[in-house]
């Protein structure tokens, strides 16, 4: 009786797998849904043969697909979390994707936000007046100096060498 009180509960947790998938997406639980599609995953592709578990396996695939998709495009979003990237691409590895595609990504993410950070850091006042107030009076004589040597026409010697 136990056991069949167990075969129960698995067929159960596998007619409401779609439903289960779609809750726990609304809810924002994207690993909840990742590990309940892989704990399915093995048994429908067993018994796709039969129509019912070939039509929650189809229901459920879609799903996931649904959230590959919603993961990829929160993984590149601008203002995203080095640490919500992460586990983003950890969700997406669970779920087979390309880890060299997810590592493109996160790099290319990584490496924008630092370049905008930069650029609005360059113009920045308040780094303007550092780099102002850290120069030396040798610093700015030699900046002058530099430039005066640039600014000097060539002598008269170097103009005027015998071929």
């Amino acid at each position: 009786l136990v056991s069949v009180r167990g075969l129960f509960k698995n067929l159960e947790f596998l007619f409401e797998l779609p439903r289960r998938l779609k809750k726990n997406i609304e809810l924002g639980a994207y690993d909840r849904a990742v590990t309940y599609f892989k704990m399915a995953s093995s048994i429908l592709s067993s018994y796709k043969h039969e129509k019912s578990f070939n039509r929650i396996s189809i229901e459920s695939q879609e799903i996931i697909n649904d959230l590959q998709h919603k993961l990829k495009q929160q993984m590149v979003q601008k203002d995203i979390s080095a640490t919500t990237q992460l586990e983003t691409a950890k969700l997406l590895l669970a779920l087979n994707q390309q880890p060299e595609l997810l590592w493109y990504d996160i790099f290319k993410t990584r490496k924008d936000a630092l370049m905008a950070t930069i650029i609005r850091l360059k113009d920045s006042p308040q780094i303007i007046s550092y780099y102002e107030a850290q120069k030396t009076p040798t610093d700015s004589a030699l900046l002058q100096q530099q430039q005066q040597q640039q600014n000097e026409p060539p002598a008269e010697e170097e103009k005027e060498k015998p071929a």
